[in-house]
């Protein structure tokens, strides 16, 4: 009985929650349902690159399946790699706001300085694409080079409490997805974008296996492993600004299971709309998607 009157409670907050935010949309000209601006891609398949390990594996595969009809997503510091001009994907995703702040360590700076340089210089057409509080910073930073275009992903969300709700309001576009990863975001952006097939390579989704706690001082350790291998300030990847404090260990296990929750979440709307969205990752712990190895097995 007290679960029942909990799960009530909560029901009617996500549902205050959501007129809430139908009320502001009215009133600041919010659009409802959130509009993916993107031309429709229903006849199109497209490729999301994480930037985990499994893709050294898993670049000749790529290579063998783009065709003209692909799109490619790249996100953060892939320009850095050798696979870059390779595979030269047409989208570029700067999700986190490293990119965009103004109290970096000197190591992350250099880091945003190298890969904003090497996008400078591109010969083909991006679209890079960003929250719109980092959109202008990174404009000014490489806007001189004519073969980039600018896109603004549209981000609202708020955390409701019941899954119920929480997958009614993402398929129904009420809410987008948290950005809080950028394989995540990009892959909510594509499901509505209406590819008929999204293939992740790249997403090992590892990260959570290199949390340590430093046993003199406290202090997390976050060590993410990338394909490309990591730079000097990416070897604790917690160290990023001069002035915020350090995450706890309770708060990053939160965001991987906030992580994994979305992904749930978004292969039952795919399902829904009908999208097909494959993990080809060679490694990987998402286990939301069918895995390009199931597919071809049937």
């Amino acid at each position: 009985m007290k679960n029942s009157i909990n799960d009530y409670l909560k029901m009617t907050l996500d549902i205050l929650i959501i007129i809430i935010t139908i009320i502001k949309s009215k009133i600041k000209q919010f659009t409802i349902p959130i509009k993916i601006s993107f031309k429709n891609k229903k006849n199109k398949k497209c490729f999301l690159l994480g930037n985990g390990p499994s893709l050294n594996t898993d670049i000749n595969e790529i290579n063998n399946l783009n065709d003209n009809s692909t799109d490619i997503y790249a996100v953060n510091y892939f320009g850095r790699s050798r696979f870059f001009n390779k595979l030269k994907p047409n989208y570029y995703f700067f999700s986190d706001k490293m990119f965009w702040s103004t109290d970096l360590i000197e190591k992350v700076e250099k880091d945003n300085e190298d890969i904003f340089n090497i996008l400078r210089n591109v010969n083909w057409k991006i679209t890079i694409i960003c929250p719109k509080e980092g959109c202008n910073f990174i404009k000014n930073k490489i806007s001189e080079n004519k073969n980039l275009s600018f896109y603004i992903v549209p981000i609202r969300y708020s955390n409701l409490l019941t899954e119920k709700l929480t997958y009614f309001s993402i398929k129904n576009r009420f809410f987008s997805i948290p950005n809080i990863n950028s394989v995540i975001t990009l892959l909510w952006m594509s499901i509505f974008s209406r590819y008929k097939k999204i293939t992740l390579y790249g997403c090992d989704f590892s990260a959570f296996k290199t949390l340590m706690v430093d046993q003199k001082t406290n202090e997390i350790i976050v060590s993410t492993k990338h394909f490309y291998g990591n730079s000097s300030a990416e070897k604790n990847a917690g160290k990023k600004y001069l002035s915020q404090k350090d995450k706890p260990l309770s708060v990053r296990i939160f965001q991987v299971h906030r992580a994994f929750r979305q992904l749930d979440i978004l292969a039952k709307v795919s399902r829904e709309l009908n999208i097909e969205v494959i993990n080809g990752s060679s490694f990987s712990f998402i286990d939301s998607f069918p895995r390009a190895k199931e597919i071809s097995a049937k």
